[in-house]
């Protein structure tokens, strides 16, 4: 059940049902809901991704994986192999520092990503750039 601790009357429902699991020693999970990323974060990480792979070469999915590989927690062990996490499970937290890992890591290789707001004052002419390369992507 997803309650809004906001919400008085959420909150004295939240409790009381804490009350009862504890009551009756239940194994419980307690889990924050986070907001989920915004559409226009996602589409600026595709630009940044789009924008990297248009410079070293890969196409769109293959960039994307490879910064999941080299990024730490965009990676996760299960029986002994390695599985990558879908941005569509990242929060609005993660899915800001995964866009700033992949400016940051782009830069080292000389190789400049807009921020959110050059690409809004630009996008016309960044959106033109990844449709003429759109081929390769």
């Amino acid at each position: 059940m997803i309650y809004d601790l906001s919400n008085q009357i959420d909150k004295n429902k939240a409790s009381y049902k804490l009350d009862q699991l504890i009551k009756n020693d239940k194994v419980i999970e307690l889990t924050e809901k986070r907001k989920s990323k915004t559409v226009p974060q996602l589409k600026y990480l595709h630009v940044c991704i789009d924008l990297y792979a248009i410079e070293s070469g890969y196409t769109r999915e293959e960039q994307k994986i490879e910064l999941k590989r080299i990024c730490p927690w965009m990676r996760y062990e299960k029986n002994g192999s390695i599985f990558l996490i879908s941005c569509a499970n990242l929060d609005t937290e993660l899915m800001t520092d995964f866009i700033d890992f992949v400016r940051t890591k782009a830069g080292l290789y000389g190789i400049y990503i807009p921020t959110s707001e050059e690409y809004i004052a630009n996008k016309i002419n960044i959106d033109k750039e990844i449709i003429r390369n759109k081929l390769y992507l």
